[in-house]
């Protein structure tokens, strides 16, 4: 049965991605000035979005790829900080020390999962860039 702070908990870190993801736009916007794709081209996201540029649709889907495991990221990062919160507080609770531990061990299968969904998604992308620009 799921609990008020695993709802508060859960509706937490949906809120704060969401937030995250619609503000991207706002903080190009501040941090360049201008609108648009002249934007995306000076942060190198606007490659996916013009069919006339090079690199095509290809770039833009790892580009977003990349960002979702960085959010992940993030997200083990914040497991890791929880589970090792959990541990410092356990006062010897057994319990409480076993829970932390199979948190900290879930944090660090995700963390290898992270990097190796990364590693596939930059060889994958550097490939279908190279049979697109027939390199």
């Amino acid at each position: 049965m799921i609990n008020n702070f695993q709802k508060i908990k859960f509706l937490s870190i949906v809120s704060l991605t969401v937030l995250f993801i619609l503000a991207a736009p706002l903080q190009i916007e501040a941090q360049f000035g201008e609108t648009g794709l002249e934007t995306l081209d000076s942060t190198g996201w606007g490659a996916g979005f013009d069919i006339t540029k090079e690199a095509g649709l290809s770039v833009t889907v790892g580009n977003i790829i990349k960002t979702i495991l960085g959010f992940l990221g993030i997200t083990a990062v914040i497991i890791v900080l929880y589970g090792g919160f959990m541990w410092m507080t356990a006062g010897g609770n057994e319990e409480k020390v076993t829970k932390a531990k199979t948190l900290l061990r879930n944090a660090a299968i995700g963390f290898i999962i992270i990097a190796a969904s990364y590693a596939i998604t930059f060889f994958v992308v550097e490939r279908l860039q190279q049979a697109a620009l027939g390199g």
